[in-house]
């Protein structure tokens, strides 16, 4: 003990993920019974059947949250903390392991998650599923979830289900006689999960926890296990038999210049399609790493290039706040969720990001942090 009567010694976290629902196996219920402290959401800490000396709500303030957690841990304090989902996914564990210390003990417990949860309760293979997120604060990748054929979203407050079957219909029109599912709050007494052309289910209204799924095969052609679900969605589900459907679904395709009018720019100033076209070419693009477009003006080279390596992480730096907006519409317009944009000095920018990326964990989840050892960075300027 030290002067305050804290345990000196090392403490532990287990970081258990709670997939769809409060795990009640006996080996959660004993690391609960045996915490000091226990983290979780308010309705996971509503469910915990055991009695822990402390419970802490994890809110808003997840990285404050995780600090504290640590602190304890490393006092001798042995904390549990209930992820919601998957907590090494977008979640809570994510957040412990990019600030935890080699020497920090963190016991990670797997559950299934919701994704895998859907799958098999439509008896589907998983294997070849891109999986995305659009949680709070997360720009949708709306072109790269168009782009996969078998594609499976995590909705959040600002995307439900429902807004990204629209983001996705926005891109690719061609894209509304596609099979697709939504599940909400599945796993709860309040699960709703219905099936039927992508079209239908951009008008079905649903709330933040909710999973889009898909498939790349027209509505009629679907298995009849997934078929089946639209059958018994509810009345208000929005689901319409006789929707309209084409015979076949044109898959996106791989475009190297868009078109100038698909972007907005200031007093059209921007590099002709064409030229685009060879510079992307040129640029050998990694499949990871950062591209810095220094001096972005419009967006077009660095934005496509975000679309054409959705692993690459963009970052675009421009001077003038006005065309920033431009830029930011542009983003939207082109459904690309790796770019990020700076306005402000160049030199300044990239001086502060390489410090930052200097004492930050190669993993720590930071705009530009890179596997070590195989990131490449790219300098250009002057395109638009």
């Amino acid at each position: 003990m030290d002067g305050n009567g804290m345990d000196t010694e090392a403490g532990r976290i287990d970081v258990v993920s709670c997939g769809i629902g409060f795990p009640k196996d006996a080996e959660t219920l004993g690391l609960i019974g045996r915490a000091d402290v226990v983290y979780g959401s308010r309705a996971l800490l509503a469910a915990c059947p055991v009695e822990a000396r402390l419970t802490r709500i994890i809110g808003a303030k997840a990285r404050e949250d995780a600090a504290d957690a640590l602190t304890l841990c490393r006092v001798g304090r042995h904390v549990v903390v209930l992820a919601s989902g998957d907590a090494l996914y977008h979640g809570f564990g994510g957040t412990l392991s990019g600030m935890a210390h080699p020497h920090d003990t963190i016991v990670y417990h797997p559950g299934i998650t919701a994704f895998q949860a859907l799958f098999h309760r439509l008896g589907l293979p998983w294997q070849d599923a891109r999986l995305f997120s659009a949680h709070s604060g997360e720009a949708l990748p709306a072109r790269a979830i168009a782009e996969a054929p078998l594609s499976v979203a995590y909705a959040g407050s600002r995307y439900p289900a429902h807004a990204i079957s629209q983001a996705v219909l926005k891109l690719h029109p061609a894209s509304a006689g596609r099979a697709a599912v939504i599940a909400e709050r599945l796993g709860s007494p309040e699960e709703r999960l219905f099936s039927g052309p992508l079209a239908d289910l951009a008008r079905t209204e649903c709330g933040p926890t909710s999973i889009l799924l898909l498939l790349p095969t027209p509505w009629h052609c679907v298995p009849h296990t997934v078929a089946r679900i639209a059958h018994d969605a509810r009345p208000d589900s929005g689901i319409h038999e006789g929707s309209p459907i084409s015979h076949s679904i044109p898959a996106p395709i791989l475009t190297l210049g868009f078109p100038e009018e698909d972007y907005e720019r200031e007093n059209n100033l921007i590099t002709a399609s064409d030229v685009r076209a060879v510079i992307l070419s040129r640029l050998r693009l990694p499949a990871w790493g950062t591209l810095w477009d220094i001096g972005a003006g419009s967006g077009s080279v660095g934005l496509e290039a975000a679309g054409l390596r959705p692993n690459l992480n963009v970052v675009g730096i421009e001077r003038k706040p006005e065309r920033g907006a431009i830029i930011e519409r542009n983003r939207a317009r082109l459904g690309v969720s790796n770019y990020t944009l700076h306005i402000g000095d160049a030199l300044e920018l990239i001086h502060a990001s390489s410090v930052d990326n200097r004492l930050s964990s190669p993993y720590g989840g930071t705009p530009a942090a890179q596997p070590p050892h195989q990131s490449e960075v790219l300098l250009y300027r002057g395109f638009y």
